[in-house]
């Protein structure tokens, strides 16, 4: 049954080439960064065995890693890749056996897995010492990896139900920030300035008892002649294997028993008290206005966090100044004020949410022209929600640059520079919007959906937009380069708040005259390259 599996995973695999050409460039270049990260692997695996006083600590903090990572990215992959999905094997007349069986026999097929493998490979080779301890080295190495595949399947499985649910592709898009962040939040937090490998060994030591780690520290015992310790380490990992293959089982069990909707059910078994409250604005929203444009706003708000493409541009948008300044960051940043400048990147990078608004409406814009053509009202409306959504975002940012950098007097002057450059940035996107609409395509499980059709024309328009608004933010930039002291920047920033609500006004002017004549012609772009309803 194991064959079978591997072999319909192959199967798989191949026709998945035969997708289109988007399909086949993303497995090229997969291939590529799984070889990269192969050879990597390797090669640290085996320079850590050659290190004979600092090679233990390479190799339990890089076998840990290995780990988490399978873990994590199954996770994320979960919506695109229907194979991890155990739901889709129960109506087959397959024991749990075979189905476990099978499934870790086909979890070895792939790219990830074969880079995992040659990776492994290098702790064997730089380990492995001669006579029996190279056969305990082997051994870890295989446990290794049978635990990065166990624990990966149950904690998969575990969250199967989760993950197809809206709140699952939440919590994906969490993921997605959480892993973009790791290696700099770790090295910021727990990887102090002009680290070293035995500056590195306690957290070393705490990682090699952890159960993710057990069996990397069993091949470093081995390596150094203590078999005892090596045998009791790897009869550990091989327990931690089993109890998560037990874990998976019961797992699969209750999946196949149990009603999913069990707990709604009983929760919409007592209908929920009457609210006075109008159900598109709530509490949060209550301050908006009762006219056209507050409802776009409110919808637009409300869906900014329901729909999951709009969720990855909303926490890229968060994520950007911390991975462009994150090297800055871990080489630490007190008494640089000028950092908290770095905050302006959530708004001045964060175009693709401004150029392209009609997009992720798609067809759906028809409700806006058959209710009655009002590009005035729905793009302020679009343009408030983008501001209610995006400044928090950046003071927020700011907030957390100016505490780690000692920057709290020019925090005002970036605030309101965020403000400045969001008009701006509004006036600009608002031409783009409705002068290059690209729909969006549909999709209720990838949020990392995108457009192929038109991909490179869409880049080189984001990249024309972004040029205007670096061009017209050149006269607050000159202005705050030649004004070093606070209050200075503080004023220039008010002002600049002024320029951009003119832009703001002149940009939404020129982009209302062309919706009012271009309402067919933008309906067709929307509507091109989407399938039927």
């Amino acid at each position: 049954m194991a064959w079978v599996f591997v072999r319909l995973k192959a199967r798989l695999v191949v026709n998945g080439l035969r997708g289109g050409t988007g399909r086949v460039i993303g497995t090229v270049v997969g291939a590529i960064y799984g070889a990269i990260l192969a050879v990597a692997g390797f090669s640290i695996f085996v320079a850590a065995g050659s290190r004979s006083r600092d090679g233990w600590v390479i190799a339990l903090l890089f076998g840990a890693a290995l780990t988490l990572g399978w873990v994590s990215f199954p996770l994320l992959g979960f919506g695109s890749d229907e194979t991890l999905d155990p739901t889709r094997l129960e109506l087959l007349p397959l024991t749990r056996r075979d189905q476990m069986t099978g499934l870790l026999a086909a979890s070895i097929v792939g790219i990830g897995p074969l880079a995992t493998l040659v990776a492994l490979a290098g702790a064997a080779v730089g380990f492995a010492p001669g006579g029996p301890g190279a056969v305990l080295v082997v051994a870890a190495v295989v446990v290794q990896l049978a635990l990065c595949l166990s624990v990966s399947r149950a904690v998969v499985t575990a969250l199967s139900a989760a993950l197809r649910s809206r709140r699952g592709r939440d919590l994906r898009v969490i993921l997605v920030a959480l892993v973009a962040l790791a290696p700099q939040l770790l090295r910021f937090v727990f990887v102090p300035a002009h680290a070293s490998l035995r500056t590195l060994r306690p957290l070393a030591n705490v990682v090699g008892w952890l159960p993710l780690a057990l069996p990397m520290r069993a091949a470093v015992a081995a390596s150094g002649g203590h078999l005892a310790a090596a045998g009791a380490e790897l009869a550990l990992g091989v327990v931690t294997v089993v109890a998560a293959v037990g874990w998976w089982s019961h797992t699969l069990e209750r999946i196949a028993t149990a009603p999913e909707a069990a707990a709604p059910a009983r929760a919409v078994a007592q209908p929920a008290a009457p609210s006075r409250r109008d159900p598109l604005f709530g509490a949060w929203l209550a301050w908006l206005p009762r006219t056209r444009t507050g409802a776009v706003a409110a919808r637009e708000t409300r869906v900014t966090w329901r729909d999951p493409r709009r969720r990855v541009q909303l926490v890229s948008s968060l994520l950007l100044p911390f991975l462009v300044l994150g090297g800055v960051l871990a080489r630490g940043v007190s008494h640089q004020p000028a950092l908290v400048y770095g905050a302006l990147l959530v708004i001045g990078l964060g175009g693709a949410r401004a150029n392209n608004q009609l997009g992720l409406d798609g067809r759906a814009w028809w409700v806006h022209e058959a209710s009655g053509a009002d590009p005035a009202s729905d793009l302020r409306g679009k343009n408030l929600s983008l501001a209610v959504t995006s400044l928090p975002i950046a003071a927020g940012a700011a907030l957390i640059l100016a505490a780690v950098s000692g920057g709290w007097a020019q925090l005002a002057a970036v605030i309101l520079f965020a403000a400045g450059l969001c008009g701006i940035q509004l006036g600009v996107g608002n031409i783009v919007s409705l002068r290059a609409p690209s729909p969006m395509p549909s999709s209720r499980n990838n949020a990392w959906a995108a457009n192929t059709g038109q991909g490179c024309l869409i880049g080189l328009i984001g990249i024309a937009a972004l040029f205007a608004v670096g061009v017209l933010s050149l006269p607050a930039i000159i202005a705050v380069v030649l004004v070093p002291s606070a209050p200075g920047r503080t004023v220039i920033a008010l002002a600049s708040v002024g320029y951009g609500y003119g832009l703001w006004r002149a940009g939404t002017a020129v982009a209302v005259r062309d919706g009012r004549r271009r309402g067919p012609e933008i309906l067709e772009a929307l509507n091109r390259g989407q399938g039927a309803t």
